[in-house]
């Protein structure tokens, strides 16, 4: 299978292209926030959702839940869009519509329940349904995207109760949909400039935004989501994978399970095929307008009109093969899954597998000789080339003659001999080999890949395996993680399939898998070096176990025939049974014989033990295995540092009067983009894998509340009850403007310029609430370590010290700052005009005294932080506007302290990335880099060799004896017999006998001989066969005739 595996590569090649930003679409566009949950009634702020229980499955059950608007006239064939707000209740009781279907074709009618469904369809079908224990609390999350080709499938025949039940109540799912054929994966260069393409994995990407807005008013974590699907929503996974080349990492999900991942073709989206399709659509749409009206014109034909297109460009397809796929668009699919799987990817973890017999279902079942499977083979991957036919047909071994229809077809495992390359319970020979190449390039190799990827990934993991329940064809699998009563299975199967999956999505592990890891054997992307390394572990195992096979053949081969004559020396038997003694080792039916059995058990075993000598063959010999490493070598390297040194007016803007009035365009420029994200902006790797740590000082906010803030000394302003903060300069600080004081958050930079103030109490002054929390800026020793993987970056501040205030104002000329005292002054200015929603505009010309407008928070995602909203609400007693960045994720850690904090150290850090702010330093930096090792594991070998010349001795043994004991080295030839049948008294027995022409009949076959002295012409003794009493014993060292 290996080879099958390996040569499916050849007909994929590349495309890359930048990655975009996460933006979750929910933020700030709820009507009710933050939203709640009453009961079983759940309101997400655009809508209210009435649920229900399950008495049987004892779970809560929400069905049909919209989390996009209707994809309908000019939503169609764009990204979805959030959803209208609708505040009247809605009933969650009853299955969505589905997405409207594409017709194909599919070899096993049988198997179309599995494939089809009949169920109301709508265009207006982006809803989800989501089943939660009762009472439910920051449980994991199983996603599960259908399968179908990407036409076909949904929410419906998906009940993951018996899941969620076996595996102890421990997770919430969500099932969902998403759009699908043409409706989702229309594309051309018009589609691309005017709607969206792949909109049906938009679509899942947006169902798992919603997750991580809304799920934890089910019950469950959004920090732990698994992703899992079938066939196409496998595939879907693996998209979600190499999403925007792995830019999201674990922003969406951690774990992901893709059973049997569909890889069709991937093309590029303006590819003359996929132009072609837009135009025949058209067409059959009714759509024939030149190019640039196209577009509108589909947008806006009826609904009927573009379901009937869709089924008819469906239909014509070849068996097997979906002409709706995803496309490489150059940003959520950069590139093709084959390469874009070598590098970052999306997610943590993966359990990946495919079935033993997946191809039957997709492919032509009239296929019996080779010219038939070439012709396939040109007729389904177009793009194969003669020398990649010729492999093809060497690596799946195609006899030129065709198939024996007699030929025995049993199932298999499809990872020992004989395998599903060339045999299953449903075909042998071409035929086989056709619906096994289907099924290593379809589903195999994209499940080998992921598991390659996972198990490389730093910090992630890898389960693979293989579903080989008869008949063990494409979505059989499905059936035992989600029953269906019209197909009553195994139930100890079903359970044991259940808990694996449920154990990943709750503990991150299958219970009781060994992980895919590294050190195995990975599928190789360059065919000639992976056959290489096939070729040498297989020659090095064939060496050791032709040897040991000679060796046993020997062994076994002597003591038979030395001790089958010491058998018939010693007793006397039936001529038959003489006949099958000298046939054990050739006609398993001699086995059949009682008298042998019994009257010569050791040469029966060693019989046996020359039966079974071909098996040592079958046991996997652990020899040598090629694997791939990473090493570490370690080098001093420019990277970039901390450059404060820099020219000064880098820094901030001076207005040419010498003093500083805000930072520079380049500090908030990158300000706001490091505000936009939960990390820091990335640097260039020194190398693609490698580490180094850096130790510098730099700008840190540290933030605490007023009252442990506070110290011994004189009132500030209208502080009654407090004394002096900490480093304040010896300036009245003012309550706020008038009209402002409901809410303000930062002070004025001409008072001081180390301090920001927010306001977490209820107090309306600076003092007056011990809850408001005060900000300020330190100088801080940093200990950072920087690690690259591929290029892509991870950031650890392994120790972060506090050593000193950085105490700054305006009135002194920046000339008079100490090293470093603008950049810092720089930054600090430009904290502060984003926390009071100024970020570009100088603060002393928007406002005076403090910056106290009921805005400034909202402008920022503090407002994401519970407190602020109480304190909002206990101040003004009003909700606060929320018309601007609501994003949870941005209140880190759930305060509005360590979002601030965390806020400054990441912006900090972000100044690495600038080429303009910092520096250049030279540091040690551990390189990765990767080295082929071989790798000698004989456990397996050694315990079949073992065996096999442990037997080996054994019967050298019984050959030495019986030689001992005969006198003479004994044999089984032609001529050996010929001589010891002289025997004339054996005349009468054989009389009218015709042998060996026909069988023994009569008393000759019970004749009972032994083998001994019989006296022959004229009184000469001689050694041959003869009647019991009538024959001597042999005697040793005597000759005889």
């Amino acid at each position: 299978m290996f080879k099958g595996i390996t040569l499916a590569l050849a007909a994929l090649s590349a495309f890359s292209n930048a990655s975009p930003v996460l933006k979750n679409p929910y933020d700030g566009v709820s009507h009710q926030w933050p939203p709640e949950k009453n009961g079983l009634k759940v309101d997400l702020g655009y809508g209210i959702y009435q649920g229900y229980h399950n008495s049987t499955s004892k779970l809560d059950i929400w069905q049909g839940v919209r989390y996009a608007a209707a994809p309908l006239d000019a939503l169609r064939f764009q990204a979805p869009a959030v959803p209208a707000v609708n505040r009247q209740p809605q009933n969650a009781t009853a299955a969505p519509p589905i997405c409207p279907q594409a017709t194909v074709t599919i070899a096993t009618p049988e198997l179309a329940p599995l494939f089809f469904l009949d169920a109301p369809s709508s265009e207006d079908c982006l809803f989800l349904n989501v089943y939660a224990p009762d009472n439910a609390e920051n449980l994991p999350v199983f996603v599960w995207i259908h399968g179908g080709g990407y036409d076909l499938g949904g929410a419906l025949p998906y009940d993951p109760s018996a899941l969620i039940n076996t595996n102890d109540q421990s997770f919430v799912a969500v099932i969902i949909q998403y759009r699908l054929g043409a409706f989702g994966f229309l594309s051309s260069e018009e589609v691309r400039r005017k709607g969206a393409l792949n909109a049906g994995l938009l679509d899942q990407q947006m169902t798992l935004q919603w997750v991580q807005q809304y799920i934890s008013l089910f019950g469950g974590d959004p920090s732990r989501v698994t992703v899992a699907g079938e066939s196409a929503g496998a595939g879907s996974v693996m998209n979600l994978a190499i999403a925007y080349d792995g830019a999201q990492g674990n922003q969406l999900w951690t774990n992901g399970i893709t059973a049997s991942p569909f890889l069709p073709q991937y093309f590029d989206y303006n590819s003359p095929e996929l132009v072609d399709q837009y135009h025949e659509f058209a067409a059959l749409v009714g759509c024939n307008e030149n190019d640039s009206a196209i577009f509108e014109c589909l947008q806006a034909a009826p609904s009927s009109a573009l379901v009937s297109a869709n089924n008819e460009t469906a239909a014509s397809a070849l068996l097997g093969i979906f002409d709706w796929r995803p496309v490489v668009d150059g940003a959520l699919i950069p590139r093709r899954p084959s390469e874009a799987l070598q590098e970052r990817t999306n997610g943590q973890r993966i359990l990946t597998g495919n079935n033993a017999n997946e191809g039957y279902v997709f492919t032509p079942q009239n296929i019996t000789t080779q010219a038939a499977f070439v012709q396939h083979l040109h007729t389904y991957f177009p793009r194969l080339s003669d020398g990649d036919i010729a492999r093809i047909l060497a690596a799946y071994a195609t006899p030129a003659t065709p198939d024996d229809p007699a030929a025995p077809k049993y199932p298999t495992s499809g990872t020992h001999p004989p395998t599903a390359v060339n045999q299953s319970e449903v075909a042998t020979g071409h035929q086989q080999a056709a619906n096994d190449f289907y099924a290593e390039v379809t589903f195999a190799c994209p499940s080998h890949w992921l598991a390659s990827a996972y198990a490389q990934k730093e910090g992630g993991d890898a389960y693979q395996y293989q579903f080989s329940v008869t008949p063990a064809f494409h979505g059989f699998d499905t059936l035992f993680y989600f029953p269906n009563p019209s197909y009553p299975l195994g139930a100890e199967v079903q359970e044991a399939m259940q808990k694996a999956f449920g154990s990943f999505v709750a503990g991150d592990a299958p219970l009781g898998w060994p992980r895919r890891t590294v050190e195995e054997p990975l599928m190789e992307n360059d065919w000639a070096a992976a056959m290489e390394a096939f070729a040498l572990t297989n020659l090095t195992a064939t060496g050791g176990q032709e040897l040991v096979l000679a060796t046993l053949a020997a062994s076994i081969g002597i003591a038979f025939t030395q001790y089958l004559w010491t058998v018939a020396k010693r007793k006397a038997m039936a001529l038959q049974s003489i006949d099958d003694m000298f046939s054990l080792t050739k006609n398993p039916m001699s086995f059949a014989n009682f008298e042998v059995l019994f009257g010569a058990k050791l040469l029966v075993l060693l019989a046996v033990a020359s039966w079974f000598m071909p098996f040592i063959a079958a046991v996997t010999p652990g020899t040598l295995s090629v694997y791939t490493k990473m090493v570490a070598n370690v080098s001093n390297t420019e990277v970039p540092y901390m450059g404060f040194a820099n020219d000064p007016e880098i820094w901030s803007d001076s207005m040419g009067v010498g003093f500083i009035n805000e930072a520079s365009p380049a500090v908030t420029r990158l300000l706001t983009a490091v505000s936009s994200s939960i990390g820091i902006l990335p640097i260039t790797a020194p190398f693609p894998n490698s580490s180094f740590t850096l130790q510098f000082h730099a700008p840190a906010m540290k933030c605490e509340p007023l009252s442990d803030a506070i110290k011994n000394g004189q009132p500030v302003g209208d502080c009654d009850n407090c004394t002096s903060l900490q480093k304040l300069w010896d300036s009245n600080i003012d309550s706020g403007q008038g009209g402002f004081y409901n809410y303000w958050q930062a002070v004025k930079p001409d008072y001081s310029h180390n301090l920001l103030f927010i306001r977490t109490g209820a107090g309306k002054s600076v003092g007056g609430d011990p809850k408001n929390i005060s900000c300020q800026l330190w100088n801080a020793s940093y200990t950072t370590r920087f690690d690259f993987r591929d290029g892509i970056q991870t950031t650890t501040i392994q120790n972060l010290d506090y050593e000193s205030t950085m105490d700054y104002n305006t009135s002194v000329a920046f000339t008079e700052l100490p090293d470093g005292g603008r950049a810092y002054l720089s930054m600090y200015l430009a904290m502060s005009s984003l926390l009071s929603g100024e970020v570009g505009i100088r603060p002393g010309l928007s406002s005076s005294g403090m910056l106290g407008t009921d805005l400034a928070v909202a402008k920022t995602g503090l407002m994401a932080c519970a407190e602020v909203i109480s304190a909002w609400r206990a101040l003004g007693g009003s909700e606060p506007p929320l018309d601007r960045n609501t994003s949870p994720w941005m209140c880190r850690n759930g305060s509005v302290a360590a979002a601030v904090e965390d806020l400054s150290r990441n912006f900090t850090l972000s100044l690495l990335s600038s080429q303009f702010l910092n520096g250049n330093t030279t540091a040690s930096v551990r390189v990765r880099y990767p080295r082929n090792y071989w790798l000698y594991s004989p456990r397996d070998l050694v315990v079949a060799y073992v065996a096999g010349v442990a037997v080996a001795l054994c019967a050298l043994g019984v050959g030495g004896w019986a030689y001992v004991y005969n006198g003479y080295s004994a044999s089984s030839s032609f001529s050996g017999i010929l001589m010891t049948t002289r025997n004339p008294d054996l005349d009468g027995l054989a009389m009218g006998q015709c042998l060996p022409v026909q069988p023994l009949q009569g008393s000759l076959a019970k004749a009972k001989l032994q083998f001994g002295i019989v006296g022959g012409a004229n009184g000469v003794e001689h050694a041959a066969f003869g009647l019991p009493g009538t024959v001597q014993r042999l005697k040793r060292g005597q000759q005889y005739n």
